[in-house]
């Protein structure tokens, strides 16, 4: 009886870790901070990325801000206001936000996968970038 009473535990323990687990990824917040920390790297300047393509924190990239307009989901005039984006952290967040949420939405899957369509890129690239911002969490 008392094995099967630590046996029980044991995978109660188990389940409660792995749904911690689960959701700490199902977090919006926590993979919007990861991101920020993968994509700055704590550079003080970020405007662009070293690879000429990507801006601010959260590594918008122009395409990105097109979409986003395509899509109704930020005004039109928006890519004229780069200046006001590109200093505004606060907007960089929620643009980096509508994206995700974008890329959630259009492929249906949670929060972490569309990571993987948020940065962009081959299967293997989306993987890899997606390891990157789970050890980040």
């Amino acid at each position: 009886m008392k094995i099967l009473l630590i046996i029980a535990l044991a995978l109660s323990t188990i389940a409660i870790a792995n749904n911690f687990i689960q959701n700490k990824y199902d977090d919006v917040n926590l993979i919007l901070n990861a991101i920020k920390s993968v994509e700055s790297a704590g550079a003080k300047k970020l405007y662009p990325h070293p690879d000429g393509k990507s801006f601010g924190y959260y590594g918008i990239t122009e395409i990105a801000m097109i979409e986003l307009i395509r899509c109704n989901k930020i005004p039109k005039d928006t890519k004229i206001q780069v200046a006001l984006y590109l200093s505004n952290e606060d907007k960089q967040r929620e643009f980096a936000f509508l994206y995700l949420k974008l890329m959630q939405e259009r492929y249906k899957c949670n929060w972490l996968a569309a990571v993987g369509y948020y940065h962009g890129g081959t299967k293997k690239q989306r993987e890899k970038y997606i390891q990157k911002i789970k050890r980040n969490i």
